[in-house]
């Protein structure tokens, strides 16, 4: 929190209009780093309160999500949606382990036709269980393979939202 913190800090006192922290699960911390740098408030953009926002405005009432397990497990994005009347289904326990091996593969450079495949399976996994056409990427990651597996998600109804795109949009309004 105290690096996060200071990085907000040293990008507000460089003169930094907008602040937009790209990891979805450093928002779970917004609130300590405001306490550290109450002046950040005015100038950080939420991207999940900027999906959630968006998803309202497309009249969305329930989605599915994908994230890390630590963003899964905090309960923010159910909090946030939950405040635009947005009902969120989360993975299963039972996904960790995959959602953590598609992440990776994007860290290392790795999205094979495989990642691929399996990316678009939990995707529809998730919409299952979520009696939803509507899936978040909840991970900065995700859209990485999203990109590469469109192909295979051709005809299958999905829509996709990124908060960070959702937050890129507010600022090129």
């Amino acid at each position: 929190v105290k690096l996060l913190a200071d990085s907000v800090r040293n990008l507000l006192n460089a003169g930094a209009p907008h602040i937009v922290l790209a990891c979805n699960t450093s928002h779970v911390f917004l609130e300590e780093v405001y306490k550290l740098v109450p002046e950040a408030k005015d100038h950080v953009l939420n991207i999940i309160v900027a999906v959630a926002k968006a998803m309202k405005a497309r009249s969305v009432k329930s989605a599915g999500f994908i994230a890390t397990e630590g963003t899964i497990m905090s309960g923010i994005f159910e909090s946030v949606c939950s405040l635009y009347d947005i009902a969120l289904t989360p993975p299963s326990e039972d996904d960790f382990i995959e959602l953590r091996s598609l992440i990776e593969a994007v860290k290392h450079n790795k999205i094979s036709d495989d990642i691929c495949k399996r990316f678009v399976e939990i995707l529809k996994k998730q919409a299952n269980a979520a009696c939803s056409d509507d899936i978040i990427l909840g991970c900065t990651e995700f859209p990485c393979i999203y990109t590469k597996a469109l192909p295979l998600l051709e005809g299958s109804g999905l829509r996709i939202w990124d908060p960070l795109q959702e937050a890129i949009n507010i600022l090129t309004r």
